[in-house]
């Protein structure tokens, strides 16, 4: 009886392993998925956002809207129509896409805004004006309450 308890349990430990270790298989495999460049990086964004976004909905969440359109497309074309490309970014060449992470505060204004993906200081410091300049927006709510709501919106410099 205790020998065939001592297999047991060493059998029981040995697969506990064996699944801890597969976890951190695919934890390196996923790390490494992440490091192989932009749209890659792109694409956890856009996950993480659409999980958020559906959470954020279930809760009977009403986003916040720039100029009526919860969309993100006014705000957009906002941003294309106020950004300008820095002088000396288009002299070396400078390119790329930079992340900016921002909060719609409970009165629509734009806060704490930090570049979360950065090419080049220039393009970051661009991209940070132009969202800090950001008119207010009609807040976000949760069951009738303005909440803030978290953004990450990204500026592609091309030339």
């Amino acid at each position: 009886m205790k020998r065939s308890f001592i297999i047991i349990l060493t059998v029981f430990a040995v697969s506990m392993f064996s699944c801890k270790s597969s976890k951190r298989i695919s934890k390196s495999a996923k790390t490494q998925e992440i490091e192989q460049g932009e749209q890659q990086i792109v694409s956890e964004i856009i996950g993480v956002d659409e999980f958020l976004n559906e959470s954020f909905i279930r809760l009977g969440g009403v986003p916040p809207k720039f100029k009526g359109d919860s969309t993100g497309v006014e705000f957009g074309k906002w941003v294309a129509s106020h950004t300008s490309y820095p002088a000396e970014a288009q002299k070396n060449s400078i390119q790329g896409r930079v992340f900016v992470e921002f909060i719609i505060d409970k009165d629509g204004s734009v806060i704490d805004a930090i570049v979360i993906r950065s090419i080049h200081e220039l393009l970051d410091a661009e991209a940070l004006r132009i969202v800090n300049l950001s008119p207010k927006w009609a807040p976000g709510y949760i069951q009738g309450h303005p909440v803030k709501v978290k953004y990450v919106f990204p500026f592609n410099f091309r030339l």
